[in-house]
């Protein structure tokens, strides 16, 4: 274990409220976790790799009121998943760096 740095699984809490629980390497999150920031008001859950998303996973933006299911790189959508609305309305796509480029079904 590196002194004074975070490893293994954890549960971390920020002075600000926000909420990590997983996995750590190198004081960095990484590998499967859920973050919860009630200062910017999401949740992630899924994979990090150095502190960012990536790989499957879930973001809830509740304060925007849509949720993505999918794959990210380097903390933006990436690939394929789908981005659920209110009123059970969703959208399946193709995602490159956070913008969705071709729509599916």
């Amino acid at each position: 274990m590196l002194k004074g740095k975070r490893q293994g699984r954890d549960i971390y809490v920020w002075d600000n409220g926000d909420t990590y629980d997983g996995n750590y390497e190198n004081d960095k999150m990484n590998g499967i976790g859920k973050l919860i920031s009630y200062s910017l008001i999401f949740t992630y859950e899924g994979h990090f790799a150095n502190g960012v998303f990536d790989g499957q996973g879930t973001y809830q933006n509740e304060n925007g009121g849509w949720k993505y299911e999918g794959l990210f790189k380097n903390g933006k959508q990436e690939g394929e998943g789908r981005i659920y609305f209110g009123k059970g309305k969703s959208q399946k796509g193709i995602w490159e760096n956070g913008v969705l480029i071709t729509k599916t079904n």
